[in-house]
């Protein structure tokens, strides 16, 4: 949405778009119409989509590509700019997108379109097939352009995770974005704050570096961890343990370039090695399996889409909600279940008491001065005009402790807020 306000606001107008055509709107008012041939969509193991266009007017053909920089760089051309400008965009706290062109023959395009086909209607290993296709055609792709596109924080992202914090709830943030603008989020989002050591763990691709990272990061206290996900997922491999220990140790966890299944296991493997509760909080469709591994998902919705929200238990617009959500109707949620229970537990016991009085002192009148057509049991259970104040009574004082309290006590004081905190 960004890149199209972006085109429109430099004079090319995004006119129309269907899956089959597209029109755009020139400065000067020329209409330029394409047809759309083949899309392949964004995947997260792919980190790239691409789109091949027919121009209506010259009839020329084009295979459009954009990507991350990671996923690109070995596509295109040889650039030396390429990884310097990326790195200082991240740096920026931008997420950055490499845009690429090839331009292909008529004969180009009909061997691949006859090869794809092929491909699709294979009936083993059909999606390998598919991408190895795809990937014939991804070959000394022209670098057309970098773009950077900011992420604001939404408002009072900081309050929020403060009041988080400082209820004792540990915050991990897991996403797909570059470590370096994966660390700038964190630090304007002051889930880092700008003085507290931060250890980004280097990359390993062994056993052996593994070890000694996590040695070396043993090592080091009260400070931020930063990991990439290929180095998760090899400390994951062969220190799954000791690496879920050390981690939660840390104040904050900042884990970058993850993937949706690697979002899902890790929200697993805290359920299994701490046995705590987890809450998943997510705006787009890769948060959906991390939001659906969580004990609690939260789904924010916005321009990311509908996703998020449609597979969470919950459904926000802003992050911010997520501490009414938690301090004040998560905790009444807990106060009123609980308080249900003990109404339960409580009036059957009552009401048993009572008929077992009812029973000693009553009974034995009653069968002592039945006479013909009554039965010993009618005296067996209490009369209901007895039962009914009883009952009310019960209600009203199984209440009357939590009249006056104040509900939004915890939003002010968050370190009241906590297991077992009635």
């Amino acid at each position: 949405v960004a890149l199209v306000q972006w085109t429109e606001s430099v004079g090319l107008t995004l006119v129309s778009r269907d899956l089959t055509s597209m029109q755009l709107k020139t400065p000067s008012g020329q209409v330029l119409s394409f047809c759309i041939l083949q899309l392949f969509p964004f995947t997260s193991e792919s980190k790239r989509m691409g789109v091949i266009v027919r121009d209506e007017s010259t009839a020329e053909i084009t295979f459009y590509m954009k990507g991350a920089d990671v996923a690109m760089s070995s596509i295109v051309q040889y650039n030396d700019w390429l990884e310097e400008e990326c790195g200082n965009m991240a740096r920026e706290g931008l997420r950055t997108l490499v845009v690429a062109k090839k331009a292909l023959t008529e004969e180009q395009y009909q061997d691949f379109e006859s090869r794809y086909t092929q491909a699709k209607l294979s009936m083993h290993d059909r999606s390998l097939k598919v991408a190895a296709v795809i990937e014939s055609l991804e070959r000394e792709m022209e670098l057309l352009c970098l773009t950077g596109v900011e992420d604001q924080l939404q408002t009072d992202v900081r309050p929020t995770l403060e009041m988080l914090r400082n209820a004792g709830i540990k915050i991990w943030m897991l996403t797909g974005d570059k470590l370096e603008t994966a660390t700038c989020i964190a630090k304007s989002s002051h889930l880092v704050s700008r003085t507290q050591d931060i250890h980004i763990f280097r990359q390993v691709t062994s056993r052996g570096e593994a070890h000694l990272e996590l040695n070396a990061f043993r090592r080091k206290h009260d400070c931020a961890l930063v990991i990439s996900g290929d180095s998760l997922e090899v400390c994951l491999k062969y220190y799954e343990h000791e690496f879920v220990e050390l981690a939660c140790q840390c104040p904050a966890v900042v884990c970058c370039r993850c993937s949706p299944t690697q979002k899902a296991r890790i929200v697993t493997l805290l359920q299994q090695h701490t046995g705590r509760r987890t809450c998943a909080v997510g705006d787009g469709g890769n948060d959906v399996s991390m939001i659906q591994a969580a004990d609690c998902g939260i789904g924010i919705e916005g321009k990311e889409g509908k996703q998020a929200s449609l597979a969470a238990d919950f459904s926000i617009t802003q992050f911010r909600h997520i501490g009414r959500l938690l301090m004040v109707h998560g905790r009444n949620s807990y106060k009123r279940s609980a308080a249900l229970g003990q109404f339960v537990m409580h009036r059957g016991l009552i009401i048993s008491t009572m008929q077992v009085c009812h029973h000693i002192h009553h009974v034995p009148s009653v069968l002592l001065s039945a006479g013909p057509g009554c039965e010993a049991g009618d005296g067996d259970a209490l009369p209901g005009a007895v039962q009914g104040p009883h009952q009310g009574k019960i209600l009203v004082l199984q209440n009357l402790p939590h009249l006056g309290f104040n509900q939004y006590l915890p939003r002010g004081h968050p370190h009241v807020w906590g297991p077992g905190a009635l």
